[in-house]
């Protein structure tokens, strides 16, 4: 297949990008016509009369052309761009996204965004119908405990992913009183439930392990470069985990809520391999199939009395010893709960 030339890629780039330019040449006061605008951007005549189009009819840009002088105009002077015609549900969309930047809260795309929010709302109407302060009472984020990158760190580590270059990171572990040097090789960075991760192969373990931003206290950027598999998706990689943790087996998974948690468990897609079967007293069995236990363990655990492991036996086991744990820590009996686990 042959190169595109440099007419499609032009007319490939975003069309406000275009709008700048015309508006930038159009100022300059020299009636340049449909031809000479296509010439400057690198595209056809057919691409430059929507464009002027959308800026007359859409932006309401005062431009006009003139017979005489066979070219385009405006007819006064334009010290921006006029403002963009949003519907309100457009403008509820953005003042959200300004309020949900706290997932990118000391990572470098935070200021970027900012900018980017920043200058949309520079375009919109001076007048509004919509109040944002009533929309900020109506909806709130209420972001709890968020972990934030260190943001030196975290540009490295965008670096090495997309300039595919190992690195050399130090990385503690919870239970580790002291970070260790790893050599991996950086394959994507990704933010999963509020946090982020840095997905890379570790040379030593010769295979992809997990990092919390959070925990690498240090980025040591090598000139050794390398790369990226093709066959590497985060979502198959992650295809069988319940959160971030994937693994080699094979588990299928039985879990029975009580009626009093049914509905609720119903509501939500917890994993993409699960399947429900409500039960005739009103509670609900959910099965899923993971290639890991270590996440969906403290899931469980999470929903109480309400939530019954039953399969596999290594969950059940595992569960057991915990609650066991538990029960001895806050001087109570496990005999009650163990006799209900191993039914």
């Amino acid at each position: 297949m042959p190169p595109p030339n440099r007419s499609t890629l032009a007319a490939s780039r975003p069309l406000m990008e275009r709008v700048y330019r015309l508006q930038s040449i159009l100022s300059e006061g020299k009636y340049p016509s449909r031809a000479a605008l296509a010439k400057k951007l690198e595209v056809n005549v057919r691409t430059i009369a929507r464009d002027l189009d959308f800026m007359r009819d859409r932006l309401n840009s005062p431009i006009e052309f003139d017979a005489r002088r066979k070219g385009y105009h405006f007819t006064k002077a334009l010290d921006k761009l006029p403002p963009m015609r949003v519907s309100e549900g457009e403008i509820v969309a953005l003042i959200l996204a300004q309020r949900a930047l706290d997932e990118f809260h000391g990572t470098p795309f935070e200021q970027s965004l900012c900018n980017a929010l920043a200058k949309l709302q520079a375009s919109l109407p001076d007048s509004i119908s919509l109040r944002p302060e009533r929309l900020a009472e109506a909806v709130a984020f209420r972001p709890s405990g968020l972990p934030h990158p260190d943001p030196k760190l975290f540009q490295r580590l965008c670096d090495a992913v997309t300039g595919e270059t190992e690195v050399d990171l130090h990385y503690r572990k919870p239970d580790e009183t002291s970070a260790t040097s790893r050599r991996v090789r950086p394959y994507q960075i990704a933010c999963l439930k509020g946090k982020w991760y840095l997905f890379a192969y570790d040379l030593r373990a010769e295979e992809v392990r997990t990092f919390l931003l959070t925990r690498v206290t240090e980025v040591h950027t090598t000139k050794v470069t390398f790369q990226k598999p093709k066959d590497f998706s985060l979502d198959t990689h992650l295809g069988g985990s319940f959160g971030v943790f994937s693994g080699e087996g094979k588990h299928s998974v039985t879990i029975r809520f009580s009626a009093k948690v049914a509905q609720h468990v119903r509501e939500r897609v917890w994993h993409t391999s699960q399947k429900t079967k409500l039960l005739p007293d009103g509670s609900l069995e959910l099965q899923l199939q993971l290639s890991d236990l270590t996440e969906i363990t403290s899931w469980i655990l999470s929903w109480g009395a309400e939530a019954e492991a039953l399969a596999p036996a290594s969950l059940v086991k595992q569960l057991r010893e915990t609650i066991a744990s538990m029960s001895a820590r806050y001087g109570t009996s496990p005999n009650k709960v163990l006799k209900k686990q191993s039914r």
